[in-house]
């Protein structure tokens, strides 16, 4: 199956990030967006959002992300504004929480992103609050990303709100 945002007119909406620009999306027999693409409203490729003409993403049996590609006008995976054309959960937790994402490239190597890292590692609390992320090179060395830090922290209050972040380099100053 393939849907449109619609507008009241009958045609396809622009996006309201894109304003120009209608996404175009396939679902899988579950009923799961398995591919994004952006179209003018003339329903020629766009670039969306990363500035990739659309995404496919890999889902397991619940419906969580376990890849998702970039695309190029062609269809083709396309390097994508990050730096990299496919990102990869390799380790999820049972809420389905990322706890280890991968960037690879067109031929499945893992690739450094423009922010300077490769593999991303985090933690959440009982509630899926994200409570760390920390970055890694392709080889799994601690790298710092280009806003300066290694690894954050975050501490929430009964609500969920962050109550204070941390950041640290790579020897936890």
């Amino acid at each position: 199956r393939t849907g449109y945002f619609v507008g009241p007119d009958g045609y396809p909406r622009p996006e309201e990030k894109y304003s120009e620009n209608v996404v175009e999306i396939k679902y899988d027999h579950r009923g799961f967006e398995t591919i994004k693409r952006y179209r003018s409203r003339g329903l020629h490729a766009v670039r969306g959002p990363d500035k990739a003409f659309g995404r496919i993403e890999v889902l397991n049996d619940e419906g969580m992300m376990l890849r998702l590609v970039s695309l190029g006008p062609d269809d083709k995976p396309l390097d994508d504004e990050a730096g990299n054309e496919i990102l990869e959960v390799t380790e999820m937790d049972k809420l389905g929480n990322i706890l280890e994402a991968v960037t690879r490239d067109a031929s499945g190597r893992i690739t450094l992103v423009k922010k300077g890292f490769s593999i991303t590692r985090q933690k959440y609390d009982f509630a899926g609050n994200i409570t760390s992320a920390a970055y890694y090179d392709s080889a799994g060395a601690p790298v710092c990303i280009v806003e300066g830090y290694h690894r954050a922290t975050w501490k929430r209050d009964e609500r969920g709100r962050v109550v204070q972040g941390r950041f640290y380099d790579i020897e936890g100053n």
